[in-house]
């Protein structure tokens, strides 16, 4: 089983960052292979940014680890409104 997690602020109002990697972390038991997160802010100029966990960064080495002081300055850098994270889980039959 997967797990998804994510906050939207319909009004446009910026979400609080602090605690979005633990929102997914504690659905990591749906999905221990994998997490990706991903930032939007919907009004006025769009901007976007992807991320990874530290902890799975082989698995995606272009994206920002958000647990670093790297990925949390790019999360914290703007005033996101939509927020989606995931945990995957890796079946092989």
């Amino acid at each position: 089983m997967c797990g998804i997690a994510g906050v939207v602020a319909i009004d446009g109002s910026p979400i609080h960052t602090d605690h979005l990697k633990s929102m997914v972390d504690t659905i990591d038991h749906r999905g221990p292979d994998d997490a990706g997160y991903f930032v939007c802010q919907t009004l006025g100029e769009s901007n976007q940014q992807n991320f990874t966990d530290q902890h799975f960064q082989h698995i995606s080495p272009n994206l920002p680890a958000i647990d670093t002081s790297y990925g949390q300055n790019l999360l914290n850098r703007k005033n996101w409104n939509l927020f989606l994270g995931h945990r995957r889980l890796s079946i092989i039959d």
